[in-house]
């Protein structure tokens, strides 16, 4: 299944720097119930 999202540049960067902190200060944890898959995070 194909998901297509637009956003415009500020809300991007802002769900990008969401993205980013989460993974590295939280190591994802507030995003695993979305996750398909545990690699998904990396090592």
């Amino acid at each position: 299944m194909d998901v297509e999202i637009k956003l415009d540049a500020d809300a991007a960067l802002t769900l990008f720097n969401f993205l980013s902190r989460t993974l590295d200060e939280q190591n994802g944890e507030n995003l695993h119930t979305a996750a398909i898959h545990d690699g998904d995070f990396g090592p």
